[in-house]
């Protein structure tokens, strides 16, 4: 713990030494600390979402932000820019998942655009990006059943995030879809008819 204390004291002493021979070359940037905030690991996006970091950074001094991709935490396999020399100030920016392939390995690295190899900050871990929606199909049944009672299989399948559940809808004589239950661990339904009647199902996966 002490040896982490003095390793940080002895980094801020250098960079106080690099920014004060930027503000002598006329330069006035002082940005210490940037920190990203969001997304920091375990997160799922899709959609546009909020990029957040935090920072001491003053009007005027830029960023650039990437996304990393495989690899490891903080040593991605692939990189790709969101943001090249952009404003620090605002301490967030408005990312467009949709144009990114679905994965659970992705990263986020923010630097200083004077000082990139030493003043940067990663997610603190892998998050997830995931547009495709996860997709289910009831199997086909006989058509009759002789029993009021009878189970209805059904498959499903999300390759990035996995299903959370899939939800079971019946139509009776066309009288419009009606939502019978929900099932969060298996891959049938015990479906039970109140009356005699022409039925259809569908199912639905989150």
């Amino acid at each position: 713990m002490n040896l982490s204390i003095k390793s940080k004291s002895i980094f801020k002493s250098f960079l106080a030494f690099v920014v004060m021979i930027s503000l002598v070359a006329g330069n006035v940037f002082a940005i210490s600390e940037v920190i990203v905030t969001a997304p920091n690991g375990g997160e799922k996006w899709k959609g546009t979402q909020t990029l957040t970091w935090s920072s001491d950074c003053s009007s005027g001094e830029n960023i650039n932000i990437a996304l990393g991709k495989g690899g490891s935490v903080e040593n991605p396999g692939s990189s790709s820019v969101i943001a090249l020399n952009t404003d620090c100030t605002p301490e967030s920016l408005s990312f467009n998942t949709a144009t990114k392939t679905d994965g659970a390995d992705y990263q986020i690295r923010i630097e200083s655009t004077q000082f990139p190899t030493i003043l940067f900050d990663y997610s603190g871990g892998f998050f997830t990006i995931d547009n495709t929606k996860p997709t289910s199909s009831a199997s086909a049944l006989s058509a009759y059943q002789t029993l009021a009672t009878f189970n209805i299989d059904f498959t499903s399948s999300d390759a990035t995030s996995g299903v959370k559940s899939v939800e079971l809808f019946y139509n009776k004589d066309g009288a419009g879809y009606i939502s019978y239950g929900t099932n969060t661990t298996g891959t049938s339904f015990t479906f039970t008819a109140a009356v005699d009647g022409t039925y259809q199902f569908y199912t639905r996966a989150t």
